[in-house]
């Protein structure tokens, strides 16, 4: 749910991995900035609204990522998608980290990007060419996101990046 900038780098992405992609906006304008002749199926509506969420799929649904630009609307989009239609992975973008922390206790995972970016800032103040390269690729079957920085091999750059995978959220 949600077409911004974020959305149309998900759905573009996971599309290139072979997923089948239903992209929920509120605004239809939104949709333009798709690439032309990219397949995804688009429905204007609120992510929220149950209507909807039937339109686009949700019943059958594997994944449900909400990531417009409304803390409110991910959140309640995101726990309609698991407390009602039971989709078994749904994450949720929030900006409020405080928030984050509260969703994630009722467990749906998040991504804060202001605690993200925050992060990411320190990183690079404190440790040059450690930050987490944002054009690594993503692999659909990788538990986790390839990331690069440091020197291969030394234990300098194997401490750090142990260090980021357990303090980036």
């Amino acid at each position: 749910m949600g077409c911004g900038r974020v959305g149309i780098l998900l759905t573009q992405e996971l599309s290139k991995a072979g997923h089948e992609i239903t992209v929920i906006d509120k605004n239809a304008a939104a949709f333009s900035r798709l690439p032309p002749g990219f397949e995804a199926r688009t429905i204007v509506g609120l992510g929220f609204d149950r209507d909807v969420l039937e339109d686009a799929g949700i019943k059958e649904a594997d994944a449900f990522l909400a990531v417009s630009s409304g803390d409110n609307s991910n959140i309640l989009s995101a726990r309609v998608a698991r407390e009602t239609y039971h989709v078994p992975k749904v994450i949720a973008r929030i900006y409020d980290p405080m928030r984050a922390d509260i969703y994630e206790r009722l467990n749906i995972p998040t991504v804060s990007t202001t605690r993200w970016g925050v992060k990411q800032m320190i990183l690079m103040l404190t440790h040059p060419g450690e930050e987490i390269n944002p054009r690594s690729t993503w692999r659909a079957r990788s538990s986790s996101p390839v990331s690069t920085g440091g020197a291969k091999g030394s234990s300098r750059s194997r401490r750090a990046r142990s260090r980021r995978a357990t303090t980036l959220p």
